[in-house]
C-alpha cells in the first residue's frame, strides 16, 4: 500500500495521537493561567506557551520531514485555543464568536497549505 504521505501523517497526529491531547491540555493550561496573570502576565506564562508551541510545531515538523520554524501551527492552535477561553468566558457576544472563527479559518488555511509548503522546501 506504501507509505502515508506527510498530510496525512499530520492529519493521523490530530486524529490518534496522545501527543496532541497533551498539546492541548498543555496549551489550556498555559492559557488559563497566562489570563490569570493579565494584564501584565507573567514571564513564567509565556514561556510556558512558548514551549507548547514550540512542541507542536517540533513534532509536525518531524511527521512532515521539514524545518519546525517553517511550521506555524502552533502559534495558530495556541490562538484557537485563547479564543475558546474567551468564547467560554463570554459566549453571545459578536466579537468572541468572530475571532473564533477567524482563528479556525487561519488554522484550516494553513494545514492546507502545508503539503505545499514541504514541496517547497524540499
Amino acid at each position: 500500500m506504501g507509505r502515508p504521505g506527510a498530510r496525512h501523517r499530520a492529519v493521523n497526529l490530530v486524529q490518534v495521537s496522545p501527543a496532541w491531547s497533551g498539546f492541548a491540555a498543555g496549551l489550556l493550561r498555559a492559557h488559563q493561567r497566562h489570563t490569570q496573570t493579565e494584564p501584565t502576565p507573567s514571564r513564567g506564562s509565556d514561556a510556558e506557551l512558548a514551549q507548547v508551541i514550540r512542541a507542536v510545531n517540533e513534532t509536525i515538523a518531524v511527521l512532515l520531514d521539514m524545518p519546525a520554524d517553517a511550521v506555524a501551527i502552533g502559534e495558530l492552535v495556541s490562538q484557537i485555543t485563547a479564543c475558546w477561553l474567551s468564547y467560554r468566558a463570554c459566549p453571545d457576544t459578536d466579537r468572541t464568536i468572530a475571532a473564533l472563527l477567524k482563528a479556525q479559518r487561519d488554522y484550516d488555511i494553513a494545514v492546507q497549505q502545508l503539503p505545499l509548503l514541504h514541496r517547497s522546501l524540499r
